[in-house]
């Protein structure tokens, strides 16, 4: 069983970081319900803003939310830095995650 989430940008900026947190950590909850045991949950994200500490730290509290064990088995940090006018655009894919 694999489950992968590979929403768009949360947030575009600093001041949205809450609220992009919480978004995903919805569809964590969600994806972590969908995903059966023994199964895969892939999750993504390319907001700049949100650190690979916090994004891993949400899909912590959504486990726990979900009342699910969970186990990464790898986290891999792509960074993809492309100009778009005259702006720096950074894309990240952050966490794979099993569940037990």
């Amino acid at each position: 069983d694999l489950v992968i989430l590979d929403p768009p940008a949360f947030t575009k900026s600093r001041q949205a970081v809450q609220s992009a947190l919480r978004g995903y950590k919805e569809i964590n909850l969600r994806g972590l319900k969908l995903t059966r045991p023994g199964g895969f949950l892939v999750t993504c994200s390319c907001s700049q803003h949100v650190s690979t500490e916090m994004f891993q730290d949400m899909v912590n509290q959504a486990a726990r939310d979900a009342k699910k064990h969970v186990r990464m088995v790898t986290s891999v940090k792509i960074l993809n830095t492309m100009q778009q006018k005259k702006t720096k655009i950074r894309m990240r894919a952050v966490s794979v995650i099993w569940r037990k």
